[in-house]
């Protein structure tokens, strides 16, 4: 990840700077280096699964896990139309509102993962707390109401 940014870097610099592209090449510069990333991944990944039988794609596996997750999948791509379709939007005003509608998302993305990144240990807290683990109901909750508030 940290060679592909790099990389995208350099490339942006190129394509902004000295070929004078402007926006469209930040962002074909942007394209060209994620394509280059799943090749890269690709790389490494097709030769182990070549080599170990054991991890092979079977697709009535990969079925049953849909059907399971389909929900979630449905889920994330409603999420994902809704970003697109508020950045299409965003685009057709002009640009500084795309550029902010960026700094926004980009924002929002940020305080979602860190979120994310609290739930884990918050989780493992709260678990740790119920009667079944030695604790108490009234200490699970306090773990609970807390966590959330405690990084504020």
């Amino acid at each position: 990840v940290i060679v592909a940014n790099l990389v995208n870097v350099v490339f942006e610099l190129v394509a902004v700077y000295v070929l004078d592209l402007g926006i469209a090449g930040s962002a074909w510069s942007t394209v060209i280096v994620q394509l280059l990333s799943v090749a890269a991944y690709l790389g490494l990944l097709v030769p182990v699964l070549r080599t170990s039988p054991g991890h092979r794609l079977v697709p009535a596996e990969i079925r049953r896990m849909l059907s399971v997750g389909g929900f979630l999948v449905m889920r994330v791509g409603a999420l994902m139309l809704t970003f697109t379709t508020a950045t299409a939007v965003a685009a057709r005003i002009d640009e500084s509102t795309l550029a902010a509608h960026q700094i926004l998302s980009s924002t929002f993305l940020l305080l979602a993962l860190m979120l994310d990144a609290l739930a884990v240990p918050g989780q493992s807290m709260v678990a740790q707390a119920p009667p079944s683990a030695g604790g108490s109901s009234r200490s699970a909750f306090a773990v609970g109401a807390c966590s959330p508030c405690c990084w504020w």
